[in-house]
């Protein structure tokens, strides 16, 4: 029993995990501070999807985007803010991009007032051929990975 409070107090002694600060230049962004996800209360919530009017063609079977910006305190996009950090398809990515101002995300919360954060989101899209082994048999889906 003895051993097992001490393990208690060391774990709760312990600091906590080290929290990258945010890149200067978006420190303060609207004159108001920005945090990563591991230094508020509550993380922006995410829209389930990004509407955009991308459509790829067949020799584009695959593509991905990973952006990261700021959720203000009203749970929008701020443009200014958004930066590609990855793409196989610029196409995608920009389109990607000009549908993230409609977005709406849930903002972050720190000490129960909501506040900025930076967020990194990323999209995959995915042509996916549908074949039928035999009249009337269920589709199938012949999906390659990115």
């Amino acid at each position: 029993m003895l051993a097992l409070s001490a393990a208690a107090i060391a774990c709760a002694s312990r600091p906590p995990a080290p929290c990258d600060p945010v890149p200067v230049e978006l420190s303060m962004v609207n004159d108001a501070p920005v945090f990563r996800d591991c230094a508020v209360d509550r993380k922006a919530g995410l829209p389930r999807t990004i509407r955009h009017d991308y459509r790829p063609t067949r020799a584009q079977a695959c593509g991905f985007v990973t952006t990261t910006f700021v959720v203000d305190t009203l749970g929008r996009v701020v443009q200014s803010t958004i930066t590609v950090t990855e793409t196989n398809d610029r196409d995608f990515a920009d389109a990607f991009v000009a549908a993230l101002p409609s977005a709406r995300f849930t903002p972050a919360r720190k000490d129960e007032h909501p506040v900025q954060q930076l967020v990194e989101y990323g999209n995959v899209y995915q042509m996916v051929a549908v074949t039928r082994s035999r009249p009337g048999s269920v589709a199938r889906a012949n999906a390659r990975r990115c």
